[in-house]
Parts: structure tokens; C-alpha cells; sequence
């Protein structure tokens, strides 16, 4: 498995002092700070607020994903990740859309799409 090297974080909407980009050492950090700042994000029902994430590999490669933040959901890198990772590979258990709106979704996309999710799931640090 390769090693997570840092995990950059941007916050595109909410307090003008706290919409910034900042680089951590891993997805733990990153997410230990956007829940530091659980009260800023919108109350349910008032819509949330974007985080861009961007996770560098040792070897060189990134995935970029982003968090829909609200006052009820604590963020979390590593599960956002884990999450969307598990979805575009077709491995989703209880997927939200339900199971046969799911096969339809994943029916329509391109195998190697599924394939490089797989793949990139068994190469690099994503659980």
C-alpha cells in the first residue's frame, strides 16, 4: 500500500477568515480541523458548505474529492474517500439510492471506470 504524504484542504464557502487552504499530514488531521469548526457549517435544513480535499500519495498521485459540511454531519476525509471510493468500484453494501437504482447507475458506467476504482483502492492507503 502507498502512504498518504500530506492532505490539502479548502474551504470554499462559510467565514471569510476560515475559507482558506492548509496542508496537513494526513486525513486525520485534515478532518480533526474542519471538526474544529463543526458550529460554523450551516444548521440542518440551511444547506452546507463546500470543502475541496485533495490527498497526495508518496509516489506522486492524488485524489481530489469534496465535502458537503453542515452543523449535524461531522466531516471526515477518510470516510468521504472511503465512500466514494466504494461506490464507483461497485462494491457499495447498502447504497442511499437503493440497490436497484444503484445496478442501473454502475450498468451505465464505463468498465474501466469501475476498474481503476477497483485498482486504485488495492494501491494506495484508502481504508
Amino acid at each position: 500500500m502507498i502512504p498518504v504524504k500530506n492532505v490539502t484542504i479548502e474551504r470554499a464557502e462559510g467565514p471569510t477568515k476560515l475559507c482558506v487552504t492548509r496542508t496537513f499530514p494526513d486525513r486525520e488531521a485534515a478532518s480533526a480541523w474542519l471538526q474544529w469548526q463543526w458550529n460554523t457549517f450551516p444548521a440542518d435544513g440551511h444547506g452546507y458548505h463546500k470543502v475541496f480535499y485533495t490527498i497526495c500519495y508518496e509516489d506522486g498521485h492524488f485524489y481530489r474529492g469534496r465535502l458537503e459540511c453542515k452543523r449535524h454531519n461531522v466531516p471526515d476525509v477518510r470516510n468521504d474517500m472511503v465512500k466514494h471510493c466504494l461506490w464507483m468500484s461497485g462494491q457499495e453494501k447498502a447504497p442511499h439510492c437503493g440497490k436497484e437504482k444503484y445496478r442501473l447507475i454502475m450498468d451505465r458506467l464505463d468498465p474501466n471506470i469501475i476498474e481503476q476504482f477497483r485498482s486504485f483502492m488495492d494501491q494506495y492507503t484508502v481504508y
